[in-house]
C-alpha cells in the first residue's frame, strides 16, 4: 500500500505501474499476514503517477469497510479458487478433479482412484492453539465457531484401479465406516491416507 491507509473504507492505493492486472469484477485479497479481507473491486482501477486506486464499496461486497486498518507493511493479491471433486474418469475409475475458477477452464484430473474424500475442521474449544474435536464443514453453523477453526483433516480413501486376485488379497469388501455406512466392494484393494494441516493464521492470532 502507498496511500489512503485510513479510515479502514478508503479506496486502496497501490504502487504503479505493476503487472497484476486489476480490473472492474476482480476478486482480491489485501493481507499484512495478521489478518485478511476479500473483496471485489467495484470500478476498473485509476492510475494517476505512481498509483493506482483500487475501490472496494458497498455496490460490489457486503460492505465498504475492512477489517483493519492496513498500513504499508500490507500487499494486495489476486484471489483465485478451486472445487475439488470426484467422478469417474474416461476409463471408468473413480478420480479427484480439479477446477480453477480463476482460469475458467474445464476441470482436469489429478489423481486416479480416489474414492472418497473427506475434510474435517479442527476445533480449539479450550484457546491453546490445538484442537479437541474435528467437525464437517455443515456442522460449523456460526461465525464465533468458524474463528475457533484451526486445523483441517483431509482423509481420502484410494483403491486400486484394477481387481486383486482373492489369494492376494482376501479382505475385498471391507467397510470403512468412518466414510459412510455403504461397504465398498467389487475385488479391490483399497487404502485410507490421512493428512493434518494447522492453519498458522489462527494458531499465530491466539
Amino acid at each position: 500500500l502507498t496511500g489512503n491507509l485510513a479510515p479502514n473504507n478508503a479506496n486502496i492505493q497501490v504502487k504503479a505501474p505493476n503487472s497484476c492486472g486489476f480490473a472492474q469484477d476482480s476478486i482480491l485479497m489485501i493481507s499484512d499476514c495478521e489478518a485478511a479481507d476479500i473483496f471485489r473491486v467495484v470500478n476498473n482501477p485509476t492510475t494517476g503517477g505512481t498509483i493506482q486506486t483500487v475501490t472496494h464499496s458497498q455496490g460490489s461486497n457486503n460492505a465498504n469497510v475492512l477489517s483493519k486498518l492496513y498500513q504499508s507493511d500490507a500487499d494486495v493479491f489476486s484471489f483465485t479458487s478451486s472445487s475439488y471433486f470426484i467422478r469417474n474418469n474416461p476409463a471408468g475409475v473413480p478420480s479427484l478433479y480439479v477446477k480453477d475458477h480463476a482460469l475458467d477452464t474445464a476441470a482436469f484430473e489429478l489423481i486416479e482412484g480416489v474414492e472418497n474424500l473427506q475434510v474435517a475442521y479442527g476445533v480449539d474449544d479450550t484457546n491453546d492453539g490445538v484442537p479437541e474435536r474435528y467437525i464437517a464443514a455443515n456442522t460449523v453453523q456460526s461465525a464465533s465457531l468458524w474463528k475457533r477453526v484451526v486445523a483441517v483433516r483431509l482423509r481420502i480413501l484410494m483403491r486400486t484401479t484394477d481387481k486383486v486376485q482373492a489369494r492376494d488379497f482376501v479382505d475385498t469388501d471391507t467397510t470403512f465406516s468412518s466414510f459412510g455406512a455403504a461397504a465398498y466392494t467389487g475385488g479391490f484393494m483399497r487404502k485410507v491416507f490421512t493428512t493434518t494441516i494447522q492453519l498458522r493464521n489462527r494458531a499465530l492470532a491466539l
